[in-house]
């Protein structure tokens, strides 16, 4: 694909880049579980590339229903025995927390890049890391696929479910197993959504030294907007589909390459790449990713820009995507 690198820099630039992410603060959700350990090694590993960040460990503590806490507070041995549980889980989370930090040192993370918090579930473990997530106004939000009691392959859990859902502000990563490649894949369709994870992209690796970043986007073909038995009967949509497309995404990577400019990158760091797909766009991502050995997946959460919606393309992409790390950019 050819692509002309000297955009003139006075286009204007449609993107909402977030500029109150004045540091590449990562908190890392972690609760005992494998899939956390792997999120702390994948955090270890970019931290050997990426410029100026540094972590924050959480820990949500499980707490007493209230109801039960709100009858054993009726007495004093009942609100002796509510404090010595609410201290057992304040010792284990200092505990766990302690754990992690000191494998993230071993694994090569400066101890002055490392701060850890905990605190007793509020509202549930999603709704609390994400109020916290928001009010350190973190870069991004790092988890593993599962936590410690969901064991299903090829399944969101819980937490992490309800994180990727609910997000409207802040970047989801999910980590599933360990992540090998430090390769990067960012899928872009022209939409809105799309050019915010690109802008994303470029505040977070700016100044890294990661290796190339591909730019991929999936050529959409008819079926993808229509039901499978009217495809073969309007061949002209299918072009009017395709035609369109390939003038949006030229304008789209007039806008990309602005951004990238202006975050320092030049033509030697990015590739573009288009092609046609056989599959559902979902499943073309994920495909393409695997043959690019891809580490890392940038996806929109809503080509729309709904950030209250998760789009179908991006869940297809989260819950298909194994020995991967996904950003999820609302």
């Amino acid at each position: 694909m050819s692509i002309s690198w000297e955009t003139e820099l006075s286009l204007p630039l449609k993107t909402c880049r977030a500029e109150v992410l004045m540091n590449k603060k990562i908190l890392i959700g972690v609760d005992g579980s494998i899939h956390a350990k792997y999120a702390i090694m994948y955090a270890a590993e970019l931290y050997q590339s990426l410029k100026d960040v540094s972590y924050s460990l959480i820990h949500i503590q499980p707490t007493i229903s209230g109801y039960l806490a709100d009858e054993a507070g009726k007495t004093a041995d009942g609100r002796e025995k509510l404090e010595k549980i609410h201290q057992k889980n304040n010792a284990a989370a200092l505990e766990l927390l302690s754990e992690c930090g000191e494998k993230l040192i071993r694994l090569g993370v400066k101890s002055a890049d490392i701060d850890q918090v905990t605190q007793p579930r509020r509202q549930n473990v999603a709704m609390d890391l994400l109020d916290y997530a928001e009010k350190e106004n973190v870069c991004a939000l790092l988890v593993g696929r599962r936590g410690k009691s969901y064991v299903t392959e090829m399944m969101l859990g819980s937490v992490t479910s309800e994180l990727v859902t609910r997000t409207k502000l802040i970047p989801i990563w999910i980590v599933d197993n360990q992540v090998q490649s430090r390769n990067i894949v960012v899928a872009i369709d022209a939409s809105p959504g799309s050019l915010r994870a690109v802008d994303y992209v470029s505040f977070v690796q700016a100044g890294s030294n990661l290796e190339k970043i591909t730019f991929l986007h999936v050529i959409p073909k008819i079926s993808d907007f229509y039901p499978a038995e009217s495809v073969d009967s309007d061949r002209d949509m299918d072009t009017f589909i395709k035609t369109s497309d390939r003038k949006s995404i030229d304008g789209f990577y007039s806008q990309v390459i602005k951004i990238l400019q202006q975050a320092g990158y030049t033509r030697d760091d990015i590739e573009f790449m288009s092609f046609e797909n056989r599959w559902f766009i979902g499943k073309a991502l994920v495909e393409e990713a695997k043959k690019l050995n891809a580490g890392t997946i940038v996806i929109g959460k809503s080509g729309s820009g709904q950030a209250d919606h998760i789009g179908k393309v991006a869940r297809y992409v989260i819950n298909k995507t194994v020995k991967r790390a996904i950003w999820l950019v609302p």
